[in-house]
């Protein structure tokens, strides 16, 4: 198996050299690089046809089969359609060879002397990774130009009486040799000729490879699903707060917790939950939304499957259910005629008849949806004796009632929390002309400014949806489960059922990883997504507006796209 290769896309201090081309020049004029190099370079960019291709410190990075990282530099790379490419070696400074240990010295301008590579070995043993590279990049046997490797010594002019085995062909040269620089570089390639194997390759599109992966381009804008994945570490750290909030409060049996959206509720209301039942006391986790209590409930068991504590479902100690589909499991009616409206009541007369069912601690999470019935038949659904309510609520969500109820039931000690631990700034910043109550601190990272869409003439969401879903995933590289399309009522988000550009769709309760959810405002209440598409909410007939947009809005934790008309 080849080897793989990284080619390092930094190329701060190496520039492809087209003589006659100037504008080419200026990058190095501010970089120092050793003196031996730049006489190099200056004659190279002075004397070679503007049909030479030149790179200056080409660098890479080389995977072998065994796993093993390391790196090569060159400091040339020479290039001509119709002579090939040769690889120089440059050594500055008096050079110095014992041939009884092998060894290279340099002496500088003071005449200290300092070990060096086998400057023979070295261009030998670069150019094999260069010609590997090459050949790897287009799964050649060989490269389609003649290719070899030279030396040249800088600071002298003679070499006088010097030999050595690898000192043939004129491949070695010295200062003498750089006015003519382009002469000795045809002299040296004549003398590599024969390596060179026929393949598809054209010289120029050798040429063309040889830029490509020693100088890649590159211009990547920044990606939403990076920025989420990063942003994603600054919440987890944030989190952590929350759960001190309960410290302060455990000994305190029945708390209203008020917070505006992304201040955390949902999770406080799961690890109230879980604490109370490891500590032995049989909880009911309810909300008012079926699919929040399905993510809820599907949240802990995993948890508690992972630390062994699953029995704490299994037995009854830990039950989580929507205080609906709770109802049903107690009452002995037909489910497919049922007046929902009539539950509370039934409910309430069954519990009375079954003092065992009577629950211990109840904690409630989107408090606000509940209406005014159902209030009178929770109270009644706990043990006279030491209940333990606890209610999280936010009276800007009270999109299925007229007004927040929680404020009524009587008993509770207030707490308020105020920090956003959900959205970005930017995101938040769009919440709070919505929001009514203490003004709420958003303490994550700034994220994106949210995109609003505008409908042209004639056009449907669903094309431009369709858009924003390829771009997401495509090019943004956000996994398909991060997103939530999201419309005002049911028939609004029929229109994108089934496929979105080829993506499968899913409703909130799901967890399907290559699938992008479908929802309604209403059922997605309580949960959030890194992306939020926000469509036709111009076609809404519902009364509170504000609120509506308020809770479509905060469900994004990192962007928000809304489609206007």
């Amino acid at each position: 198996m080849a080897a793989k290769n990284i080619i390092d896309s930094s190329y701060s201090n190496r520039q492809v050299i087209m003589a006659g081309m100037p504008s080419v020049f200026p990058p190095f004029l501010k970089t120092s690089i050793p003196k031996s190099e730049f006489a190099v370079y200056r004659a190279l960019s002075n004397n070679l046809s503007d049909e030479w291709l030149v790179i200056y410190s080409p660098r890479w990075t080389k995977v072998n089969k065994d796993g093993r990282i390391y790196s090569g530099e060159a400091d040339f790379l020479v290039y001509h359609p119709a002579h090939g490419m040769l690889l120089i070696e440059v050594k500055g400074g008096g050079i110095k060879y014992l041939p009884e240990t092998n060894e290279w010295f340099t002496t500088n301008a003071s005449g200290d002397s300092y070990s060096i590579k086998d400057p023979f070995e070295q261009a030998s043993g670069n150019l094999r990774s260069v010609v590997k590279i090459l050949c790897d990049q287009q799964e050649l046997s060989s490269l389609p130009v003649t290719y070899g490797h030279a030396i040249m010594f800088t600071s002298m002019r003679d070499l006088g009486d010097f030999s050595h085995p690898q000192n043939q062909g004129g491949i070695v040269a010295t200062a003498t040799e750089l006015p003519f620089i382009e002469d000795w570089i045809v002299a040296v390639l004549e003398g590599w000729k024969g390596r060179e194997h026929d393949c598809d390759l054209s010289a120029a599109q050798f040429g063309e490879l040889l830029q490509h992966t020693f100088v890649p381009a590159l211009d990547i804008p920044p990606q939403l699903g990076a920025d989420i994945a990063t942003e994603r570490l600054t919440f987890q750290e944030l989190s952590g707060e929350q759960f001190d909030l309960l410290d302060g409060l455990h000994a305190v049996p029945n708390v209203a917790v008020r917070g505006g959206a992304g201040t955390g509720k949902t999770i406080l209301a799961m690890k109230k939950a879980l604490n109370l039942a490891l500590s032995g006391v049989p909880t009911l986790l309810t909300c008012y939304n079926k699919a929040l209590a399905k993510w809820m409930k599907t949240r802990l068991e995993s948890m508690l499957e992972r630390n062994n504590q699953l029995w704490l479902m299994k037995s009854g100690m830990l039950t989580v259910s929507n205080l609906h589909n709770y109802a049903l499991s107690k009452l002995d009616i037909n489910t497919q005629r049922i007046d929902w409206d009539t539950i509370p009541k039934l409910l309430k007369s069954e519990m009375a008849d079954t003092p065992e069912d009577f629950i211990r601690a109840l904690i409630i999470d989107e408090g606000q949806d509940f209406g005014a019935d159902w209030w009178d038949v929770i109270r009644d659904l706990q043990l006279p004796d030491d209940p333990i309510l606890w209610i999280f609520h936010d009276p800007n969500q009270s999109i299925y009632q007229s007004e927040d109820e929680v404020a009524k039931v009587p008993g509770m000690v207030p707490f308020e929390l105020t920090r956003n631990y959900r959205n970005t700034k930017s995101i938040h910043n769009e919440l709070m002309p919505l929001f009514e109550g203490k003004a709420l601190t958003a303490i994550g990272p700034s994220g994106r400014t949210p995109e609003r869409i505008q409908l042209k003439p004639g056009q449907s969401s669903l094309e431009v949806v369709c858009e924003l879903i390829e771009r997401l995933v495509d090019t943004e590289k956000v996994p398909a489960h991060e997103i939530a399309i999201l419309t005002p009522t049911r028939k609004h988000s029929e229109l994108f059922v089934k496929q979105i550009a080829g993506i499968e769709t899913q409703k909130s309760g799901e967890v399907e990883l290559d699938k992008i959810i479908v929802e309604t405002i209403f059922s997605f209440k309580g949960q959030e997504r890194p992306v939020i598409i926000l469509c036709e909410m111009h076609k809404q007939e519902y009364a509170d507006t504000r609120r509506l947009r308020y809770t479509a809005i905060s469900r994004a934790s990192h962007h928000l796209i809304e489609v206007i008309e």
